[in-house]
């Protein structure tokens, strides 16, 4: 419906349940002696991101650990927030009207993975994990960029629209948790 990924699960209702990030893990075969497990993460929901390539002995991206403990990320979130919540915090407002806000942030997300399996692919089996943690961080940096991009269009796009359309449940779901949680 409105041009949603199946494997996304979005809150149609005021209940606690939504995805929040996303994980695949190849596992070959065979396993060759020394050769790394290859993961690819996304910090949104699938159809609202891209998935980047974290091998298991190469760490993670920056700002891709646990949030900091003591920080706020509710009332001035955007001033402290980590790369999870800059993504949410993106996702949220284009869910306000997914159907009419999602396409081009799809778009974005679909290219960036494109030229990210073509990288990964052009690594090889060979490259060190010094090699394949340079093209992770690379790879994070790339999509952090495009959800600045992302957000900041969709807030634009978000004063213009106004409420969100009455056959969109996912318009409101987010102002119906959050009453709910009242």
């Amino acid at each position: 419906a409105d041009g949603e990924a199946l494997i996304c699960m979005h809150a149609g209702r005021p209940e606690p349940s939504e995805t929040a990030a996303a994980m695949v893990a190849e596992l070959p075969k065979e396993k060759v002696q020394g050769s790394p497990y290859l993961l690819w993460a996304a910090l949104a929901s699938p159809c609202l991101s891209s998935f980047v390539p974290v091998w298991h002995d190469s760490g993670q991206p920056e700002g891709w650990e646990q949030p900091r403990v003591g920080v706020n990320h509710g009332a001035n979130h955007e001033a402290n927030q980590d790369t999870w919540w800059s993504m949410e915090s993106m996702q949220r407002r284009i869910e306000q009207d997914y159907g009419r806000l999602a396409g081009a942030p799809q778009a974005i997300f679909a290219s960036l993975e494109a030229e990210t399996l073509a990288a990964v692919r052009e690594l090889g089996p060979n490259a060190g994990a010094a090699e394949r943690g340079a093209l992770t961080q690379s790879i994070a940096r790339r999509q952090e960029a495009a959800c600045r991009i992302i957000d900041g269009m969709t807030k634009a796009s978000v004063a213009a629209v106004g409420s969100p359309r009455a056959d969109d449940t996912r318009g409101d779901y987010l102002a119906c948790v959050e009453a709910e949680r009242l």
